[in-house]
């Protein structure tokens, strides 16, 4: 293909001039054929494609774009500067690849529990700032780790929880024991529409060891070791709160604690009162009873 500018093929057609069959054949090649370079215009619309035959806006394109740096400010005009993708906005030169809300506080709103016997209900007030919508929400379950003093030994001293950390078994408590179960969940994108968690209840209970007439439940991974032959000092209750939690960038944003609940297990009453049987149960805890008030204030 020998292809000519446009000064060189118009000096082929001036005034008594006779183009012969290269000329004819170089001013041909020097043009853009739609069907041979896959160029196809939609009218009336005048959308483009390039390698499209249907485009769907102004200029549609069947592959990628290469741009380089531009010094022209404009508004719309985008530019790769060797190191970052930029746009100009009409007052300045924009990222299009780093997150300016890196650096900007996100509201997160504080979770809200509702609980009955069986089943926990979890939900968020609404709010005017609602960008930490666009960050992939999700409600992380935090644990309340304690252990209990030995002092089951000296019957004259109470036995007590010794507060210590909350703490999200996924992310923060992977080294207490192995039992994979539910600690994160999504957000719903609707305020105060209540969701159902399920947080495997069964799960974070094993049976007191040998104890074939109690038949106690006490939490995996907590309380004393050896485990005392007394059930009275063993605790049947976790403790948990949640808050939500945002990613921006490579960096977590940890929004306020939700009131504290417990999971524990009460004794369901029969006709047979000599047989002991157990479920799983939610319930809210309030600042001082059943749990060190220190815990409460995060």
């Amino acid at each position: 293909m020998d292809e000519k500018t446009r000064n060189v093929l118009k000096s082929y057609f001036e005034n008594g001039d006779r183009p012969d069959e290269k000329q004819f054949n170089e001013f041909i090649d020097s043009m853009i054929n739609k069907l041979d370079d896959g160029i196809y215009i939609l009218h009336p619309e005048k959308f483009v494609g390039i390698g499209v035959k249907n485009p769907k806006e102004k200029l549609d394109i069947a592959g990628g774009i290469r741009i380089g740096d531009s010094s022209g400010i404009f508004p719309g005009v985008i530019r790769w500067t060797g190191n970052d993708f930029e746009g100009y906005d009409g007052k300045e030169w924009i990222s299009l690849t780093k997150d300016k809300t890196a650096n900007r506080s996100v509201f997160i709103p504080e979770p809200r529990i509702e609980c009955t016997a069986d089943n926990l209900y979890i939900y968020w007030d609404d709010c005017t700032d609602k960008q930490f919508l666009n960050y992939k929400p999700s409600y992380w379950l935090y644990r309340y780790k304690s252990r209990i003093k030995k002092t089951f030994k000296n019957k004259a001293v109470k036995s007590k929880i010794k507060s210590k950390r909350w703490a999200h078994p996924e992310h923060r408590d992977s080294t207490s024991h192995n039992n994979p179960r539910n600690t994160e969940f999504n957000v719903n994108i609707q305020p105060a529409l209540k969701q159902l968690l399920d947080m495997q209840p069964a799960k974070w209970f094993k049976p007191i060891p040998k104890d074939k007439v109690n038949k106690y439940f006490i939490p995996r991974g907590q309380g004393m070791y050896p485990v005392p032959q007394n059930p009275h000092f063993n605790r049947r209750f976790e403790y948990f709160r949640i808050r939500i939690v945002i990613r921006i960038g490579d960096q977590y944003e940890y929004g306020p604690f939700s009131e504290v609940f417990s999971l524990g297990h009460r004794r369901i009453y029969t006709k047979n009162k000599n047989l002991k049987v157990y479920k799983p149960v939610f319930e809210m805890v309030h600042p001082g009873n059943g749990m060190c008030r220190k815990t409460v204030n995060s």
